[in-house]
């Protein structure tokens, strides 16, 4: 009898932690942005093919364009100021525009050919 009640105690507790790691995977995908500082205006980009993306590290949308430049592929990644609803789909091939901005805030060290900018997304 203590077998079986000790059993049915464990599953109780075990299926707790289950359900605690699902909701933090919504409420990662639901996550609000707000902590994104943008700096000095960079430039616009018009028209830009990009893939929608979700990062459980940095718990923000972003969006990851690369382009050919001189024989060299530049990865860019931009942190959109806020991420309209119908964006929020991970792997969402989009074409976007918007003013660019330095990224002060989450900060990423720089690598050769990979920027970081925060965007003020546009309707085209």
């Amino acid at each position: 009898m203590k077998n079986k009640l000790f059993l049915f105690l464990l599953l109780t507790l075990l299926s707790g932690f289950v359900a605690c790691s699902d909701d933090d995977k919504e409420s990662d995908t639901d996550y609000t942005e707000g902590a994104i500082q943008m700096g000095d205006r960079v430039g616009t980009v018009s028209g830009q093919a990009g893939i929608v993306y979700f990062s459980k590290v940095h718990k923000r949308w972003y969006i990851y364009s690369f382009v050919d430049r001189d024989s060299a592929i530049f990865e860019n990644y931009y942190y959109p100021a806020t991420v309209p609803q119908q964006l929020k789909v991970e792997d969402k091939h989009i074409t976007f525009s918007g003013e660019t901005y330095k990224l002060i805030k989450p900060h990423f060290e720089q690598k050769d050919n990979i920027e970081h900018y925060g965007i003020v997304l546009t309707e085209d």
